[in-house]
């Protein structure tokens, strides 16, 4: 049965057949039948109708024109669909994966290399030198703050030791040579540099901010003092060292150039660090307990005892990140130091006893603990507890990682 409307031409006469002839039914030839033309859909009554048509052969209907899309319009939509998704994902990357930045890890002591010991800065194992090397120098203490890198210690001039503040590599003289002096540590808060250190002449505590200097009180009216480390949070200044007390070291915190004992004097005691983080106040230093030096934390000034008192022991550096406290120190293994870090109390050994050793300075960033000091006559920066950095004839003081 043949279907209405539809049909096929014979290939060789030309004339219409319906669609499902096999032959022409004029001259007898196979009918190749052709694929069926491009149709329109009527929008009214939704029938299939030819190409050609101008009106619906089911309902009658004018049909309405549709035109067709250009596919060079097509390929631009697509083409901004696609540049759109990847300029947001770009974006999204960008934000969401920020390039990291390098870490340096700064660290600064004495070359000792030569005939005179020279005033030394490292970052991340590269060496600077702070001085020429006719006179004898140490760099103490570095901070980093922005892109400058301070360093304080002192340099020998010929006649006296003299305080040495270096602001990128340029030396500031923050002493004369009437007496020996010497910078132990240095802090930046905003647009302030304070530096701490001692007159080993005049036998007073010094504290220097933007270069003018302040003489910190003692508790004896001149007697000998000494500052060791300087912290600053806020508007307060803390500075740990110690004040000699009869024939006694005190362990001594100044907090705004007010002075507060850390121990009685009853035996010897000395302030080496200090640190705050909320409201706490944590100092780390030794003292004797009438035969033995005790690596010393005070927390708040209440005193908890790192070592059992059973060999010397120092605690040199203090360092508070998440709660978890660092110390940095050393304790004798019979006649050997050991270069040792506390964290939360519990000692773990960094050298292994056959060479005098000591840790000398602590700094976290992140998961990663770094300690400066020195392993017999190298200079050593660890890292968690392994051998980062090792610098031949050379003593690390004093790190700073940013």
């Amino acid at each position: 049965m043949t279907t209405p409307g539809k049909y096929t031409t014979c290939q060789e006469c030309g004339k219409k057949n319906p669609s499902d002839n096999k032959f022409c039914g004029h001259c007898g030839v196979v009918v190749v039948k052709k694929e069926n033309p491009p149709h329109l859909t009527c929008h009214a009554c939704r029938k299939k109708l030819p190409s050609d048509s101008k009106y619906c052969e089911h309902c009658g209907v004018a049909l309405k024109k549709v035109k067709k899309k250009s596919t060079t319009l097509v390929a631009t939509s697509i083409f901004c669909f696609f540049a759109c998704i990847s300029f947001v994902a770009f974006k999204y990357w960008t934000i969401a994966k920020p390039e990291e930045k390098e870490t340096i890890i700064y660290a600064v002591g004495a070359d000792n290399s030569g005939s005179k010991d020279i005033a030394a800065l490292w970052a991340n194992g590269m060496a600077q030198k702070l001085t020429d090397g006719n006179n004898n120098a140490w760099a103490r203490s570095v901070f980093v703050s922005g892109s400058d890198i301070y360093v304080a210690g002192h340099e020998h001039n010929g006649n006296r030791d003299v305080v040495t503040l270096w602001k990128n590599i340029d030396s500031q003289k923050l002493t004369d040579d009437n007496n020996n002096a010497w910078a132990r540590s240095v802090f930046v808060s905003g647009s302030d540099i304070y530096v701490a250190g001692g007159d080993t002449s005049a036998r007073y505590a010094m504290l220097w901010k933007n270069k003018e200097l302040y003489k910190l009180p003692d508790g004896q009216n001149g007697g000998w003092a000494w500052a060791h480390s300087v912290f600053v949070l806020g508007s307060d200044v803390y500075v740990a060292g110690y004040e000699y007390s009869g024939n006694r070291h005190v362990a001594t915190l100044w907090k705004n150039s007010n002075l507060q004992k850390l121990t009685n004097g009853n035996n010897h005691a000395i302030a080496n660090s200090v640190f705050v983080f909320d409201s706490d106040v944590y100092v780390a230093g030794r003292e004797s307990n009438g035969n033995r030096d005790v690596a010393t934390l005070w927390k708040n000034k209440v005193p908890q005892k790192l070592t059992n008192g059973n060999n010397n022991a120092y605690a040199n550096s203090v360092f508070v990140s998440d709660n978890d406290v660092y110390v940095a120190g050393s304790e004798y293994n019979g006649n050997i130091s050991v270069a040792t870090l506390w964290k939360n109390n519990m000692l773990h050994k960094l050298t292994n006893g056959n060479f005098d050793a000591v840790a000398n300075s602590v700094f976290v960033l992140g998961d990663d603990v770094y300690v400066g000091g020195k392993d017999g006559g190298d200079g050593i920066v660890w890292k968690n507890n392994e051998v980062l950095y090792r610098f031949p004839n050379a003593n690390v003081f004093s790190i700073y990682v940013k």
